[in-house]
């Protein structure tokens, strides 16, 4: 395999796994980055998706993600809610009355 196929074939598979789960397709995305880890947020009603969108290894990848959701949506995280792994998490959010 020459370099330019390796590389052809993990920029796909990179790009590819930014993508949201189907109760969020068509939804836009918001970018976010908490300490240097950034990531797609997605949200639908009271859920949330985020998706770690950049590599790295370093302890917390869970914490921020959780800001991450926080901070995109302007909602809390419900306790309990917030699941997944240092790739993807979603959890059920609260979020504040709209003004009137």
């Amino acid at each position: 395999m020459t370099r330019l196929s390796l590389f052809l074939c993990v920029l796909a598979f990179v790009t590819g796994c930014a993508s949201p789960g189907l109760q969020f397709a068509g939804r836009p995305a918001v970018e976010v980055t908490v300490d240097g880890s950034r990531f797609s947020v997605w949200r639908n009603g009271d859920t949330a998706q985020a998706i770690r969108t950049n590599m790295e290894r370093r302890p917390g990848i869970m914490h921020r993600a959780y800001r991450a959701i926080e901070q995109a949506t302007g909602c809390a995280i419900r306790p309990g809610t917030f699941t997944g792994d240092p790739a993807l998490v979603t959890a059920r959010l609260t979020c504040p009355d709209p003004p009137s």
